[in-house]
């Protein structure tokens, strides 16, 4: 057993309050299958990059980055209501991401390899992840949509533990 203490961490959009009432709003309407199991409002998010788990001694230099996220002016739209069926996951995506936020977003990554993280291979698909356990598409009359405005980043730890909330936020940058 390591003794040296660790954590799975992630980089993220993290919504301001404002956007966080708008989404929870947009969402409002959804009736969600039997099982399913909504996200708390407090766990919304956009990941930017995800290194897993990560030696606690490594968290400043990854925090550090935040800093060099640039200030975007188009925000995110997130249009797309989508049943990831394979995740048994309900998500709300973007039809289009800002080119913009496409290059900052590659750039992060690319800095982050470079200093020796190992990323996901996959493609990025911006999305906030509405609920886990979907065994069906959702009931819905009408779109669903929320302007995301690019005014926060951070650090998250994704937490061992079940309960109300499955994220911490460890270091949160205001882009101004």
């Amino acid at each position: 057993m390591s003794c040296v203490k660790s954590r799975r961490l992630f980089l993220a959009l993290w919504p301001d309050a404002a956007t966080r009432a708008d989404l929870a709003g947009a969402l409002a309407r959804l009736t969600f299958p039997v099982g399913a199991r909504p996200l708390v409002s407090a766990d919304w998010h956009v990941t930017l990059a995800f290194l897993g788990t990560v030696p606690e001694v490594a968290r400043a230099s990854i925090a550090a980055r935040l800093a060099d996220f640039p200030v975007l002016s188009a925000p995110l739209v997130l249009d797309a209501l989508s049943w990831w069926e394979d995740a048994s996951m309900l998500v709300l995506e973007a039809r289009h991401v800002p080119p913009a936020l496409v290059a900052a977003q590659a750039a992060l990554c690319a800095g982050l390899v470079e200093s020796g993280w190992r990323l996901d291979a996959r493609p990025w698909r911006p999305h906030v992840t509405i609920a886990r356990a979907v065994s069906s598409a959702p009931a819905l009359s009408g779109g669903v949509s929320c302007v995301w405005p690019i005014r926060r980043i951070a650090l998250a730890e994704s937490l061992p533990t079940v309960g109300p909330t499955r994220y911490a936020l460890l270091v949160d940058h205001e882009l101004i």
